[in-house]
Formats: C-alpha cells, sequence, structure tokens
C-alpha cells in the first residue's frame, strides 16, 4: 500500500510535504491502523538538530590590505583587524596565535572545492588593534575586505 500526503499552505498555494510510506497490511485489519497505533511523525521531523547555540572556536578577523608605505606594498604582510581588539595591549594575546584564510575554488582538490591559505599573528601594527599576519602564502588582491578566521591556539596558559 502507498500513501500520499500533502500539505497545502494556504498563503502561497505551495505543496510543503510529500511523503511516500510503503506499509505492509494485514487484509482483515483496516488500512489505517499504523495512525491509531502510534503518533505519526514525519521522518525529516525526527532527525535531532543541534540542541543550544553554536559553539565557534576561532575569532573573526577582516583582512585590510597589505603593509604598505605611500609608494611602495609590502605583499608578504598582511594587515589584519581582528573583531573586538581595539587596542595595542589586547592584541598582546594573539600573538603568536594561527589563522586562516577559507577561500571557495571552481575546481576540486581533494573533494572539497574550499581552500586554506595559513599564516600567524606576527605583531601589532599601530595603536587600534590592528594586527600583522604573515601567511604561508601571500593573501591574493580579492581576500582584501574577506573574513579570516583567527584561531585560540598556540596558547601559552
Amino acid at each position: 500500500m502507498e500513501i500520499n500526503v500533502f500539505h497545502q499552505n494556504h498563503r502561497t498555494n505551495a505543496i510543503c510535504l510529500h511523503l511516500k510510506i510503503k506499509i505492509r497490511v494485514s487484509p482483515q485489519s483496516s488500512p489505517f491502523h499504523f495512525l491509531r497505533e502510534r503518533s505519526f511523525v514525519p521522518a525529516a521531523a525526527m532527525v535531532k538538530g543541534r540542541q543550544g547555540e553554536r559553539v565557534r572556536l576561532y575569532v573573526r578577523g577582516t583582512v585590510l590590505g597589505y603593509k604598505r608605505s605611500k609608494s611602495n606594498q609590502y605583499p608578504n604582510t598582511s594587515l589584519i583587524q581582528i573583531e573586538g581588539v581595539n587596542t595595542q595591549e589586547e592584541v598582546a594575546w594573539y600573538l603568536g596565535k594561527k589563522m586562516a584564510y577559507i577561500y571557495k575554488a571552481k575546481v576540486k582538490k581533494n573533494g572539497s572545492h574550499y581552500r586554506c591559505i595559513w599564516g600567524k599573528v606576527s605583531r601589532p601594527h599601530g595603536n587600534s588593534g590592528v594586527v600583522r599576519a604573515k601567511f604561508k602564502s601571500n593573501l591574493p588582491p580579492k581576500s582584501m575586505g574577506a573574513r579570516v578566521r583567527v584561531f585560540m591556539y598556540p596558547s601559552n596558559i
């Protein structure tokens, strides 16, 4: 026996749910006896979601650009503004921490479209909480204004 269940949204007139249920039923019982015996919950609703808040193991940062002077720029050093860090004293905890610039590429490598350039915080830059970071390979120009993840390791506490 096959049962199709449709639920129509009254606002959009769209079909919201479509379930196909195959059940073996003995000929003497009612074809809908399973609805009386136990509560019917669709399989999609039985999947347990994440409980509570999502835990982030990194601090977000923004790529400001390369270290530069008036006429020269030094692409081997990037300037990063870490979220919530506004003074040179607050930067001290992040010195030596690893960071990752994650980007999406068109061609899959190792089964993923996402790639990563790793780097680390090398020193403060100025008095406003900006840091200088060196990456394994220089960040591409399209990374300016993009997000980086500043991880909480290696930690000395």
